[in-house]
């Protein structure tokens, strides 16, 4: 994984560091697609795949479009980066990359951001609901403990 860094005339600039796709060619490189019937209808398609970020793009590598379905002129799936599963639709990319203009054909991933966590949660004025969960004045139906025992467990789970 790399970042871009923003270059001149809306392209960008490949990392440093990262090696560049070695089957680019002529100024491009395209997807690795494999189509079956008389329609070309798409089983597999494989590119690089990037997501955009504040200052520039974050390149995840060669990815599969799992599930891809023709929208429009674009294809649309899934791919997995960091073990999970995002959206991603079908882009191209102009890359600057030893002083020369590149035009990549990637998976746009949708929604991924560094380190995301998986849930926050904000419990607003917790007191009134768990009012009755314990002491004197308890609740006889038992619904202000349940929901007590059940925040509880998931803090503690993390």
């Amino acid at each position: 994984m790399g970042n871009f860094a923003k270059g001149d005339a809306g392209s960008v600039v490949w990392p440093a560091g990262v090696p560049f796709p070695a089957d680019a060619a002529n100024g491009e490189r395209r997807f690795y697609m494999e189509c079956v019937g008389p329609w070309g209808i798409v089983r597999k398609l494989r590119g690089l795949a990037c997501s955009k970020v504040p200052g520039g793009v974050v390149i995840h590598g060669d990815r599969n479009l799992t599930n891809p379905v023709e929208q429009g002129y674009c294809m649309a799936g899934r791919v997995s980066v960091d073990g999970k599963r995002y959206r991603a639709f079908t882009s191209s990319l102009l890359v600057e990359h030893d002083g020369k203009l590149w035009c990549l054909a990637i998976l746009y991933v949708c929604d991924w951001t560094p380190q995301a966590p998986d849930v926050v949660v904000w419990v607003d004025e917790a007191e009134k609901s768990l009012a009755g969960s314990a002491g004197a004045v308890a609740d006889s139906s038992g619904a202000s403990q349940a929901v007590l025992g059940a925040l509880l467990t998931a803090m503690a789970e993390g």
